[in-house]
């Protein structure tokens, strides 16, 4: 659609008449991303008035969700990067967006864990969705649940970020001999990528 290629994006000190025109406003999608970046030193509510002033239309392209909720992560504010994100995977698939819904903190963690293994019934063996729901099982401390996602995930696509989980997860569990293994494992991986 047009708005995957442009936005006419409303920007807080835009003329009410131009900013409902358009006229001036129009920004490509990369431009519209910029803009999003640029508001790294700036607090969540900036960014989140920001964002509010984007069309619904443009809200909902993945890529800018993207850059929108790895800013409000960084920030601090995975409550509110976690629900943008659980909408936008029930409207659009995007395993981008699935590798962040399990970056983000949301309020309710369980329930974060409960959505990923719902979407998990429809995609086994989706290796970034199996990634995600280890790192949330990770933070709900459930040890053998994140290890078996963990291991699922890397058997389908090795990733160093991945073997290095799984390490830190097995010293913990006090398997420090397959750990090593596993660190070496994300270093040739990280060599080859």
């Amino acid at each position: 659609s047009a708005w995957t290629s442009a936005c006419w994006c409303c920007f807080a000190d835009a003329p009410a008449a131009n900013a409902a025109s358009g006229v001036g406003y129009r920004l490509t999608q990369d431009q519209c991303t910029s803009h999003i970046q640029r508001e790294k030193s700036t607090g969540p509510s900036t960014i989140q008035d920001l964002w509010s002033s984007f069309p619904k239309a443009m809200t909902r392209d993945p890529k800018l969700v993207g850059d929108y909720a790895k800013l409000l992560i960084e920030r601090g504010a995975g409550k509110d990067a976690e629900q943008i994100l659980r909408d936008q995977l029930k409207r659009l698939w995007s395993d981008p967006l699935a590798e962040l819904y399990g970056l983000a903190e949301g309020e309710h963690p369980n329930k974060q864990l409960g959505m990923a293994e719902f979407w998990l019934k429809s995609q086994p063996n989706n290796p970034v969705l199996l990634f995600c729901a280890a790192r949330l099982s990770l933070r709900l401390q459930l040890w053998g649940k994140a290890r078996t996602y963990l291991e699922n995930s890397l058997s389908i696509l090795p990733r160093a970020d991945g073997y290095s989980e799984l390490a830190q997860l097995l010293v913990r569990l006090g398997e420090p001999e397959l750990a090593t293994e596993y660190y070496r494992r994300g270093l040739e991986s990280a060599a080859t990528h």
